[in-house]
């Protein structure tokens, strides 16, 4: 068997080779059967209007879409395509399974496919069915993009601020505005866009389902929206404050935080505004207190108060434009410094009179009061005192007041006196 098989192996391939061959032209002369799927084909509704005008309809499970599968000769097969069939289900043959309404699906084949040719899913068109409802809501523009250097978005004004919806109940109730998009990248100028699409969005800002499902008046031609571009500007901020801290106690310095903003405007609002604002005293109250005192102050609204001027920086999670300012209050320290009598200056001593310093006055104690920091400064040499003789016009002894002075930010704790024997010459 084997010498058998083995003898003539070329001559056994090539008759091999050549049966093959005829086997193939056969099939093809045969026109075989072959299968052959067109898929998402749409399904035609009609008789729609028989649904009140107080109704709602939506296609569940994509099920206004069929794919066919015909089983057919090769020949017929490749003479098909998907626009040889056509699909529809009739309004008029709808029921109701539970909350979904059926209609089925009829397909019109080519004449040269039958009935028994063809396999397609589904076969039933399912609809909800709810009440139509119609609101209106508020349109409102975000803006995407960066403006360019020294810029930002100061108005978003659309053609229209709301619009009428009309569609199913349930997409209707979800919706809570209707929102223009519009890109704002490089912008310096104003500028006008039209033909912008509007997006419904929940109460959460997401573009809500089945939107597609509501009819409104723009919802193919969009709307218009002018874009208002404001400079920036960077304005220092300054503190203060209305009333006095607790005795022996002094406010040593108002700080704001930030101490710098940011603002945008129209270049004439920027200009009145200036670089630099003083907080007004009224916001910050100090009564009696011996430590510091602060307040958080709402720069948009308490001190610049300008529909024309928006605050860029600082802007928190709620859009609020917060100030801290801080009055730093501190606790005065007391000491004493030692005048002698011979360096008080004396004026307007009567004519035809002398006068001498009572033999018991020592040293003039002064009083004076600074910050801890300030009393190692103190120089001792800018102390002046000096008494006024000019009220004195009899001879007598008197106890005559001293006017101390110090620089600032010293200060005389207590009024001191002198006494004084004035006799005639």
């Amino acid at each position: 068997m084997k010498e058998k098989l083995a003898n003539n192996i070329g001559l056994k391939l090539i008759s091999l080779a050549a049966a093959i061959v005829i086997w193939f032209l056969v099939v093809q002369i045969n026109d075989p059967v072959i299968s052959q799927s067109y898929d998402g084909i749409a399904v035609e509704m009609l008789n729609v209007k028989a649904l009140t005008s107080d109704q709602e309809y939506s296609v569940l499970d994509d099920s206004d879409h069929v794919d066919i599968t015909v089983k057919a000769r090769k020949s017929v097969i490749q003479e098909l395509k998907a626009e040889n069939f056509k699909a529809h289900a009739d309004m008029l043959e709808l029921t109701q399974m539970g909350s979904t309404w059926v209609a089925p699906i009829d397909i019109t084949l080519p004449d040269d496919v039958n009935e028994s040719d063809i396999y397609y899913r589904p076969h039933n068109l399912k609809i909800s069915i709810e009440e139509s409802e119609t609101k209106a809501v508020k349109v409102s523009v975000v803006t995407k993009g960066t403006p360019g250097g020294g810029y930002v978005v100061g108005e978003k004004i659309p053609t229209i601020s709301s619009i009428e919806i009309k569609g199913p109940e349930s997409v209707v109730k979800k919706v809570k505005n209707a929102v223009a998009t519009v890109n704002v990248t490089d912008m310096t100028t104003d500028q006008t866009f039209s033909s912008i699409k509007l997006t419904m969005v929940d109460s959460d800002g997401d573009p809500v389902v089945n939107a597609d499902k509501l009819k409104f008046e723009q919802k193919e031609s969009g709307i218009s929206v002018k874009i208002v571009m404001y400079k920036k500007q960077l304005v220092s901020l300054t503190g203060s404050y209305n009333g006095n801290p607790a005795q022996d106690y002094r406010v040593t310095n108002v700080v704001c935080d930030p101490d710098q903003i940011t603002v945008a405007g129209p270049e004439s609002a920027l200009e009145k505004l200036g670089n630099s604002i003083t907080i007004s005293p009224s916001l910050l109250t100090i009564s009696g207190d011996e430590k510091d005192v602060s307040a958080v102050i709402d720069i948009a609204s308490e001190v610049i108060k300008s529909d024309d001027i928006k605050v860029v920086d600082p802007v928190d999670e709620d859009g609020k434009s917060q100030v801290l300012v801080i009055a730093y209050i501190e606790k005065m320290v007391e000491w004493n410094e030692l005048v002698s009598k011979d360096s008080i200056e004396v004026t307007g001593a009567p004519e035809g009179y002398s006068y001498s310093f009572t033999d018991s006055m020592g040293n003039l104690v002064i009083t004076l009061e600074a910050l801890e920091a300030e009393k190692a400064k103190f120089d001792q040499s800018t102390l002046k005192a000096s008494i006024d003789l000019s009220g004195y016009k009899r001879a007598g002894s008197y106890e005559v007041p001293v006017t101390v002075t110090v620089p600032s930010p010293y200060t005389v704790k207590d009024q001191v006196t002198v006494k004084i024997d004035l006799k005639k010459k």
